[in-house]
């Protein structure tokens, strides 16, 4: 899966306040992908000291007793301004990644996700693959 920066079904809402939220996709297929939805709210300060757009400071971790990975998945993607959303005070948006899709599919066990953007870290959430 190549990352997206659009809003989907399973997307959260845009935090109303400064902050970042994930959701996963059930996992129908213990052997299909692992992907991880989410949402930021910046003030423009934050986003500006981050740079324009913001997506690219997105760092997406999972982790593991036996495996801890860590993800900038827009750090070298091609995105244009109008992928971030104007919310009350500064930037907002949305995200799409499998964090999983580098390493040749999923990983076994069971995980802990989250997602960080600045000085922001995201809701921890659990996911399962047997």
């Amino acid at each position: 899966m190549i990352p997206t920066v659009v809003r989907c079904p399973a997307s959260p809402a845009i935090p109303s306040s400064q902050g970042l939220a994930i959701t996963l996709d059930p996992r129908r297929d213990p052997a299909g992908p692992l992907v991880v939805h989410g949402a930021f709210h910046l003030a423009m300060a934050d986003g500006d000291a981050i740079g324009h757009p913001v997506h690219r400071g997105i760092v997406v971790v999972v982790w593991s007793i036996h495996h801890c990975y860590a993800i900038a998945p827009f750090r070298e993607h091609v995105l244009f301004a109008d992928d971030e959303a104007s919310v009350p005070g500064g930037v907002g948006g949305y995200f799409n990644v499998d964090p999983f899709a580098t390493e040749g599919g999923p990983v076994q066990g069971d995980f802990h996700v989250y997602a960080s953007l600045g000085d922001h870290l995201s809701n921890v959430v659990r996911a399962s693959a047997r």
